[in-house]
């Protein structure tokens, strides 16, 4: 089964909220001994540099009051020993100079005992450094506190000396018992708050989630019009603002995939009726009279040429847009090349036409020859589709290679322009034409003009007519 992405979300943060509660209860309470005894250890090297660089000026003797403010300063015992292991300076020596009635604690005489074995030590191995933890029996904690001791060997003018310093180690066990205690209500505390503000917060940063889950699953249904509010302006926010623009995008490619039902049921639907009602006609009625035999089989040829043209068109968009099409480029004579194909257009001067030709000799361009003259093929189509009244078109090519295909028929509207190169986008809806038109083949001239990076346009409005241009020199 599966699980709700906000109770996934809440489970995250709250193992989250666990982990962070587990270490800083092992940091606090489990840790709390070897962390203290670790940052005592650091402040006592801190203060012994200050002592090894008091004691290496001078007298020793006479530094060693600078030391003893060192020491009140840190709560430390300091004691100075030759390089033979004796006890040359200590505190007690010093105030019983002037007060015979102080005498050494225990655990001060316990602590100089072990310097001055540490020290004696170190002279034998030739140590310069040494860290000791001091713990006293059971039987002496009452005299004796735990300690850390630090024993470091310097040298005043050519003599070597050793200093130790002690610093007491509080017991903090009882404190860490308590501190643990406590720990126990505040992670219970903690981890309540925490599942409230937890599922809160994951209701929240979820809620966007589940409403694009709701609008994808009304698109899956069909329903392209599906616009949800962009609330904040995170991930979350471009993921839904992306929402809307694919189902604003599906719902194009929807109305184009009926339309292109619709267009091509038409297409389709014509020819056949024709080509079955003259077959029929040949069959049943005309089979025996050549003139009217061969007229309606003449018509089936055209009909038929007309559904090869359709599925023949259909392709290659496919095949343009998919890149699928190879190209042959070369250079040619455009103006030669004009010239020849309007001789296939000499049927339509039959029927009335004018084509107003001028073109510049000699036009030279580089690129596809086949696909360019379906270019030029499909622009003169589109004008005598569109002149069925004036029955003028104006072919014109200049010196500089630019190329118009002008009609008077029927004037653009600026709404439709912004669509005329969409595929199967058709502006005449009368149905009078002289070629079928599918909406595919402006659609074809764009892909091959835009695989060939010549600058193309249509302009149109009452007075000059609608003029599609193309610029075969910007590749």
């Amino acid at each position: 089964m599966l699980k709700s992405i906000k109770f996934k979300t809440w489970g995250y943060m709250i193992g989250v909220v666990s982990v962070i509660l587990i270490i800083m209860w092992l940091l606090g309470v489990v840790f709390l001994q070897d962390f203290y005894e670790y940052t005592k250890e650091l402040d006592v090297k801190k203060v012994q540099v200050d002592i090894v660089k008091t004691l290496s000026k001078g007298d020793i003797t006479e530094n060693y009051e600078k030391l003893l403010e060192i020491s009140r300063e840190n709560d430390l015992f300091v004691e100075i020993f030759d390089n033979e292991g004796k006890i040359i300076v200590s505190p007690y020596m010093y105030f019983m100079q002037n007060d015979s009635r102080i005498r050494m604690s225990f655990g001060n005489m316990m602590s100089s005992i072990v310097a001055t074995n540490a020290v004696k030590e170190m002279i034998e191995t030739g140590e310069n450094s040494k860290v000791l933890k001091i713990k006293p029996k059971e039987e002496q904690q009452k005299e004796q506190d735990n300690a850390i001791m630090l024993i470091n060997k310097f040298k005043a003018g050519d003599v070597n000396y050793y200093v130790a310093t002690r610093s007491s180690l509080v017991p903090i066990q009882s404190t860490a018992d308590i501190l643990g205690r406590l720990f126990v209500v505040i992670m219970l505390v903690v981890l309540v708050v925490s599942l409230v503000l937890a599922f809160a917060f994951a209701s929240t940063i979820t809620k966007p989630i589940r409403k694009l889950s709701v609008a994808a699953r009304q698109v899956a249904a069909g329903n392209y019009d599906v616009n949800l509010q962009v609330e904040n302006a995170d991930e979350l926010g471009v993921l839904t603002n992306d929402f809307n623009e694919m189902t604003k995008e599906l719902g194009k490619v929807d109305s184009i995939r009926k339309d292109l039902i619709a267009n091509v049921s038409h297409e389709l639907r014509t020819p056949l009726t024709m080509i079955k009602g003259y077959a029929e006609t040949i069959r049943d009625l005309s089979g025996d009279i050549p003139e009217k035999r061969e007229k309606q089989l003449g018509i089936i040829i055209d009909e038929t040429d007309r559904l090869s043209g359709l599925i023949t068109n259909m392709l290659d968009l496919s095949r343009l847009q998919a890149d699928k099409l190879d190209f042959a480029f070369e250079e040619f004579n455009l103006t030669k090349m004009l010239k020849k194909l309007m001789e296939r257009y000499d049927i339509y001067t039959q029927q009335g036409f004018v084509f107003n030709m001028n073109l510049a000799e000699d036009v030279m361009v580089t690129g596809d020859y086949a696909r360019l003259e379906q270019v030029v093929c499909n622009l003169v189509d589109n004008a005598i589709n569109h002149s069925i009244d004036t029955q003028t078109v104006d072919i014109v090519l200049t010196e500089n290679g630019v190329f118009n295909v002008r009609n008077f028929g029927d004037v653009i509207e600026p709404e439709d322009i912004r669509h005329i190169w969409d595929r199967y986008y058709k502006i005449d809806k009368s149905g009078r034409r002289r070629i079928a038109g599918t909406g595919i083949g402006l659609s074809i001239v764009k892909e091959i003009l835009t695989r060939h990076n010549f600058k193309y346009g249509v302009t149109s409005d009452k007075i000059n007519g609608t003029n599609f241009w193309i610029d075969f020199k910007t590749a």
